[in-house]
């Protein structure tokens, strides 16, 4: 949809988010709510989007689970609105340039509890994917895109096992079963997160590549591989503690409730084991750097302005000073303890030169705008200004005496 279209009456488009094989998602400002949000457009008009919003209505409520603020179909479009979030995890590994372990083991945690949840509200996700985990406010993890989710409970029975299913998810983060056609349940959602925890350690998966081929050939590619590689293999570079959790993970039945509180208990073994105690993520660890810089760039920039001022102000006070002494030549007071008139123009000291008088009007008690430098051409140096005032000084203290 073009920028600016308004959909539904309500739902401006600001612009494009992303894309998939399920639809397109938006960033919309809610003209009625005053806000920004996220719509998710089904291409082709299939009807997934509305059955994505119909899973997320079931789970409102739970932490890192998308708000749902809209749904609905106008002729040949159906949409739904959430709330708009920021950056996948891959994004935010790319603009790293990888992460940390320490922040890896507080995400494999917090995607881990939004598996959960949704487990426990009988939906499994099939399309668990560094894609589909977005950064929210206060660096909550929430789980996205419903579209191929499917529940596994139906009338309070787990559902049947059964063969020669078709391929859901993504090729290189999906489970051995999915290759091999197995109808997937709550097992395979780890499995999946598991590749996942390997691809943001290792930065690739070994059966990841650029290389182009058509959609089929490539699921057989990485399937053989996938199965061929031995866990030693896979997690190479890893905690141990990583490959017990897969070989666990692999070892479930296909209707067998995960122990999720064995894996939390070897997400903090292996924390543990490296002394990792900080709860703060790669990003906000940066982001605290910077602001630390910033404040330090700006302390010192505020410095050298003081440090300037002082500079000027001390090269003002100077001029000042020398303007003040020549004015004192005169208006300078009689004596500190006489009580005369301090502008009262005083006899000038004996000894004056005659060049120094001439021209010069003394019958005026009044300087009349006259300055030493006018009247005193020879007083242009501090130097003589101050030598000629003690001078003068000197012989009124005397002839006071």
């Amino acid at each position: 949809m073009e920028k600016n279209t308004i959909v539904n009456d309500r739902y401006k488009i600001l612009g494009q988010l992303g894309k998939g094989g399920f639809g397109q998602v938006y960033k919309v400002h809610d003209l009625v709510k005053k806000i920004n949000l996220a719509m998710k457009v089904d291409i082709n008009s299939r009807g997934s989007t509305l059955v994505e919003s119909s899973i997320l209505q079931d789970i409102q409520g739970g932490e890192g689970i998308p708000k749902l603020y809209d749904s609905g179909k106008i002729q040949d479009l159906t949409y739904m609105v959430i709330e708009l979030l920021g950056p996948h995890l891959n994004m935010m590994r790319k603009s790293l340039n990888g992460f940390s372990l320490n922040t890896i083991l507080l995400l494999f945690s917090q995607c881990l509890t939004r598996i959960e949840y949704l487990h426990t509200h009988d939906y499994i996700h099939r399309d668990i994917k560094p894609q589909q985990f977005l950064i929210g406010p206060k660096d909550v993890i929430y789980l996205v895109d419903y579209g191929i989710s499917k529940k596994y409970i139906i009338d309070g029975r787990h559902m049947s096992f059964q063969s020669q299913c078709s391929r859901a998810g993504s090729c290189s983060y999906a489970s051995i079963n999915c290759h091999i056609g197995i109808r997937l349940s709550r097992r395979d959602d780890l499995e999946s997160l598991m590749y996942m925890i390997v691809f943001l350690i290792r930065g690739a998966l070994p059966w990841q590549t650029k290389a182009k081929a058509n959609d089929n050939r490539k699921w057989q590619v990485i399937f053989a591989q996938k199965r061929a590689i031995l866990d030693e293999e896979l997690f190479n570079g890893c905690p141990k503690q990583l490959q017990q959790i897969f070989v666990y993970v692999k070892s479930l039945k296909f209707d067998e409730k995960p122990n999720y509180a064995y894996i939390r208990d070897m997400i903090q073994t292996i924390r543990n084991e490296f002394s990792l105690k900080s709860k703060m993520l790669d990003w906000k660890i940066l982001e605290r750097r910077h602001k630390s810089l910033d404040k330090r760039k700006t302390e010192e920039e505020n410095t050298k302005i003081l440090s300037k001022g002082k500079t000027t102000k001390k090269k003002c006070s100077k001029k000042n000073n020398r303007g003040l002494a020549m004015a004192t030549l005169t208006s300078l007071p009689a004596h500190e303890d006489s009580h005369e008139v301090p502008h009262l123009r005083l006899p000038l000291p004996i000894g004056t030169s005659k060049t120094l008088l001439s021209g010069l009007d003394l019958s005026s008690n009044s300087s009349k705008g006259e300055t030493v430098k006018n009247s005193f051409p020879e007083f242009i140096h501090r130097k003589h200004i101050f030598r000629e005032l003690n001078k003068f000084r000197m012989l009124f203290t005397f002839s006071e005496r």
